[in-house]
């Protein structure tokens, strides 16, 4: 496998196909609305819905209309699509569906606006009798009823017709079957899930393969991305992960013992099951998406129903029938830490919740940490590729691959510079709007040897103790680290790749400031900015700039390690960490003025 295998689940789903793709899927589904998000058990249920609700008559537009089965798909998708570019609010005049209109004719409208959209899966089954022609049969059972005269050969010609009409109506399902079976092979070979020839990384993005992107308003794509098995799977496998989480509850079962607890975004309820077996007292475990109803059921089987109550909602909304809770705890990091801004949610069930004097939050601390990587694999094999193409130029497929933050699992190796503690929240004081920071930084090359700086590489560290007040180590404290040198986890690392590799040596060093912030666009995401300049190692020492020396001196401390997976330790890292606003004005000032700077833009998505 590749130093950078990449899934959506992070579990084999590269071999997952459309064959994959079948009918039994969509029997436990329900079937969303084509124009909001209310769901119903059946396709009946839910086009009267859209019809009543939505004045969207899908069943008489596909009998006015003679629409076969290829056409009812397009329609199908076609208005998902307007749904979601709409935000759920379609002008009416877009819904005047004529023959004429040109998305009939586009086969991109075959392929499923929706993953395994079970309404797709029904659209061979819907009936499209015109209502007047039950009428009409029931009339003519009445007439082939016995009458005075007993008329025999009325009754006989009538159940002719009716045998006929049932023949006709089997030869219509058995086509409209052929036309499915069609319609998922050309799905298959037209628009394929997954190919293993794809990049092995991929932009930061938070849906599941069993939902798309556009699926649903931004707002709502969060939650909806956490309804699905594969994503808490890949979760729950995640064994740093885990494991630190419940070598924290677990070990400090003595705290936890007689406790209420509150789990923000408990998923399938593995946290909440892990404080109760500890002890605790109650735990509300919280979560708004749909996977709610499977964590009550797991809650049930395992006999913790006494114990733990499930409680689906945002956490913004919701009302528990305490006063405070004694401990939080959520599993909320994202990729490079902050992405889907699910700390901004725990730091409202904090100041909403948690008792202020002696409430514990788990984890309490998290940090952010920079370095740089030479990766000629990862460039060679997924961007210069491009260059050349079987003798072909194809540099156009390179647009955008470096606008992106790329997320996968970066090797040791790849490493040439120290590191920088970008920024550390303690998640008892920190704000939402603290998680927008801007800071200085510098990272020295460690390589002894001429080397290129291809990306500048993140992840980030978490803390777990329960003693608040008290900043001594304790044996039960838990920390691990996301780094490129520890065990990988889901979170992996994020790379943000240089427009133009930095041709550096050992002791040169990068100076910058470092962005970031939650997307204007979409609060879910961040935009990064990096500015950096490179000051040479033979500049230093050849130089004398008192000024220069002072900034790289307070912002150099170096030696850091870290927790080779969930650990025990209580030891204070020594690292190089953010100075004053004061180094930011002199790097502006200063070194931006004196040696070539580059800025550049990434979006976490």
């Amino acid at each position: 496998m590749s130093l950078y295998s990449y899934t959506e689940t992070g579990i084999d789903s590269q071999d997952e196909t459309w064959d994959d793709w079948h009918d039994d899927d969509s029997e436990d589904q329900s079937l969303s609305c084509l124009l909001c998000h209310t769901s119903f058990e059946t396709l009946d249920l839910m086009l009267s819905h859209c019809k009543l609700s939505h004045n969207f008559d899908f069943i008489s537009i596909c009998r006015n209309l003679d629409l076969e089965f290829y056409d009812r798909v397009r329609l199908v998708n076609r208005v998902r699509e307007l749904a979601s570019e709409h935000n759920f609010n379609v002008p009416k005049d877009l819904l005047a569906i004529s023959a004429d209109d040109s998305f009939f004719k586009q086969d991109s409208y075959l392929k499923p606006f929706l993953d395994n959209d079970p309404v797709i899966f029904d659209l061979d089954d819907l009936d499209l009798t015109v209502p007047e022609s039950e009428n009409q049969q029931q009339q003519t059972i009445n007439d082939a009823a016995p009458d005075s005269t007993g008329d025999q050969s009325s009754s006989a010609s009538t159940v002719s017709a009716l045998n006929s009409q049932i023949s006709a109506l089997q030869a219509q399902l058995a086509n409209l079957s052929s036309q499915f079976s069609d319609y998922r092979e050309f799905v298959k070979n037209s628009f394929p899930i997954s190919s293993t020839a794809s990049p092995p990384t991929q932009s930061v993005a938070t849906s599941s393969n069993s939902q798309p992107e556009n699926s649903a308003p931004k707002s709502d794509y969060y939650f909806d991305s956490y309804s699905y098995n594969e994503i808490h799977l890949e979760m729950i496998k995640d064994s740093v992960r885990t494991d630190a989480y419940r070598d924290y509850i677990i070990n400090n079962s003595h705290f936890f013992k007689d406790k209420v607890v509150l789990d923000v975004g408990c998923g399938t309820g593995i946290l909440s099951m892990f404080a109760a077996k500890a002890g605790a007292k109650k735990v509300f475990a919280v979560d708004n998406s749909e996977i709610i109803k499977k964590a009550r059921e797991n809650i049930t089987d395992n006999n913790f129903q006494d114990v733990i109550f499930p409680i689906q909602g945002k956490i913004e909304d919701i009302q528990l029938p305490v006063d405070h809770v004694d401990i939080i705890i959520s599993e909320w990091m994202g990729y490079f830490l902050l992405f889907e801004s699910m700390l901004d949610s725990v730091l409202v069930a904090r100041d909403r919740f948690l008792n202020p004097e002696s409430g514990i939050m788990g984890p309490n601390r998290s940090s952010i940490y920079l370095t740089g990587i030479e990766d000629y694999e990862y460039v060679n094999g997924y961007v210069d590729f491009w260059d050349n193409v079987y003798g072909f130029s194809m540099t156009s497929m390179k647009q955008g691959l470096k606008s992106d933050a790329i997320v996968g699992v970066v090797p040791e190796s790849t490493v040439v510079m120290d590191e920088f503690k970008l920024v550390s929240f303690d998640h008892y004081t920190c704000t939402p709007k603290t998680l927008d920071f801007n800071v200085p930084f510098t990272l020295s090359v460690t390589k002894n040897r001429a080397c290129k700086i291809h990306a500048f590489l993140g992840y980030f560290d978490v803390d777990f103790t329960v003693n608040r007040a008290s900043h001594a180590a304790d044996s039960n404290d838990v920390s691990f680290s996301t780094g490129p040198e520890c065990t990988p986890t889901h979170w992996k690392q994020t790379m943000f790749l240089l427009d133009s590799p930095i041709s550096a040596s050992y002791g040169d060093t990068v100076v910058g400031i470092f962005d970031c912030k939650k997307s204007s666009s979409n609060p879910r995401e961040l935009d990064v900015t990096i500015e950096y300049a490179l000051i040479p190692a033979d500049y230093t020492t050849t130089n004398t700039d008192a000024d220069l020396a002072a900034l790289v001196s307070s912002l150099n401390v170096s030696g850091t390690t870290h927790p080779q997976g969930p650990t025990n330790t209580g030891d204070t890292k020594d690292q190089k960490c953010p100075a004053s606003s004061h180094s930011k004005e002199f790097i502006r000032s200063t070194i931006f003025a004196k040696f070539p700077t580059k800025s550049q833009l990434f979006l976490v998505k």
